[in-house]
């Protein structure tokens, strides 16, 4: 069976930013100091590893209508609107928390992540911070039995559920 641990992280991180980015795509727009603050959760207090305050870095980009979240792994691509400067993005993942095993069904957790956020300056302007709010979604996807995580330290206290950050960052390093 896969370490709760780092079932947790990946199910918890896809958002934040972890080590480096080679290809930026369109203009970089620099580093942020992102101080999430945790607005309301159904999956349990401390559900995968999440804390309050969280703490990260990621890197943003943007070409034309589209803004990019680089957190290290991949460039997430979000629609900028056509006010320059308010973004969204969804994304979704599966993750195979344990594999089928002595009887047990395999646990696979689908998360989505909807990201609403206002950049502090619109196209051709330095943008200095950002504000907005990110959710994570999870279910467990049909026939899979995700009872082991249910009820335990760092998993969730009931399935579907959700949480809810407001976001504040700064930049921390120009591009």
């Amino acid at each position: 069976m896969r370490s709760l641990i780092a079932v947790s992280t990946s199910l918890l991180c896809a958002a934040c930013g972890e080590g480096g980015h080679g290809g930026v795509p369109g203009e970089e727009l620099g580093t942020y100091s992102v101080l999430g603050t945790l607005e309301g959760s159904s999956c349990g207090p401390g559900a995968l590893g999440a804390t309050d305050p969280w703490q990260f870095e990621v890197r943003l980009s943007r070409a034309d209508r589209e803004l990019f979240w680089l957190n290290g792994r991949e460039a997430i691509a979000g629609r900028l609107s056509a006010d320059g400067v308010t973004f969204t993005f969804e994304t979704r993942v599966k993750v195979e928390a344990f594999p089928a095993w002595r009887g047990q069904k395999v646990c696979i957790v689908s998360r989505s992540d909807n990201a609403q956020r206002v950049l502090s300056a619109a196209n051709g302007e330095e943008v200095l911070a950002f504000s907005g709010s990110l959710e994570f979604d999870y279910m467990a996807l049909p026939d899979a039995d995700c009872s082991p995580l249910i009820g335990v330290t760092g998993g969730f206290e009931t399935l579907p559920c959700s949480m809810a950050y407001a976001l504040q960052a700064d930049r921390t390093k120009a591009p």
